[in-house]
């Protein structure tokens, strides 16, 4: 059984809007997933708030398919903490 968070570089840092205007999220449990932006190859992008403000997550999946689940995992997952879907299982082919 694979989780979340046992993908390589993950949670991944946090970088955009937030970070130019202040106060950044330091921990992943600080902020709500709110929606995937884009997903190219193994390259995901998606998006979180935190304290109202956006904070873009670029992630690099070990392949396309892991990143296609992780997809899933993250639009079944808006409104919780990114800290939260870690212990999430990646499904199985």
């Amino acid at each position: 059984m694979t989780r979340v968070m046992d993908l390589r570089g993950w949670p991944p840092d946090g970088a955009g809007s937030g970070a130019r205007r202040g106060t950044f999220p330091i921990h992943p449990e600080q902020v709500a997933i709110k929606e995937v932006l884009r997903i190219v190859g193994n390259h995901v992008d998606f998006r979180c708030t935190f304290q109202g403000k956006d904070v873009l997550y670029p992630f690099s999946a070990p392949d396309e398919a892991t990143a296609g689940k992780l997809v899933t995992i993250l639009k079944n997952n808006t409104g919780a903490s990114l800290l939260s879907i870690g212990i999430l299982e990646i499904p199985q082919d």
